[in-house]
């Protein structure tokens, strides 16, 4: 079953539903989530899926949250990368699936064999064996509107 979350307009509070619709009308984008207790009129902006994952906490990750990561990721040639770093959790129509989205990019320089680049990061579980990632959401009830470039 599919979960969603917004923010109401008239109290300004979260709500969790079953189903979400976002039009536009007369110009104007509008939403609401639909639950057990009803249908809200919400904010467009602060509407996100659940992405079926939970945090390191056991908090529901939902796409436009902001999550910091966490980590050692392990890069060719036997370097290393450590995660500190904040993003917000996007859906990609391309590959199917939610991803972060790193609100600092930049590129980190590893000596000789060039640079890795930190932008975008796949949102997934982690097996025992793989990198020793973590994800804790950070801001949940504020959507942030992060300009990229």
């Amino acid at each position: 079953m599919y979960k969603f979350r917004g923010k109401r307009l008239d109290n300004g509070e979260l709500v969790f539903g079953f189903g979400a619709f976002i039009w536009e009308d007369d110009g104007v984008k509008r939403a609401e989530i639909y639950s057990t207790y009803g249908m809200f009129e919400v904010d467009p902006v602060t509407v996100g899926q659940y992405t079926g994952l939970p945090d390191r906490n056991d908090k529901e990750i939902y796409e436009n949250a902001t999550v910091l990561i966490t980590g050692t990721q392990e890069l060719s040639g036997g370097l290393t990368f450590e995660w500190n770093e904040k993003a917000i959790v996007k859906w990609s129509e391309e590959e199917c699936g939610f991803y972060l989205d790193v609100i600092k990019k930049r590129e980190v320089n590893l000596c000789q064999d060039g640079y890795f680049t930190v932008d975008t990061f796949p949102l997934r579980k982690w097996e025992e064996g793989e990198w020793d990632i973590e994800y804790k959401v950070v801001e949940d009830h504020e959507m942030l509107e992060v300009p990229h470039g």
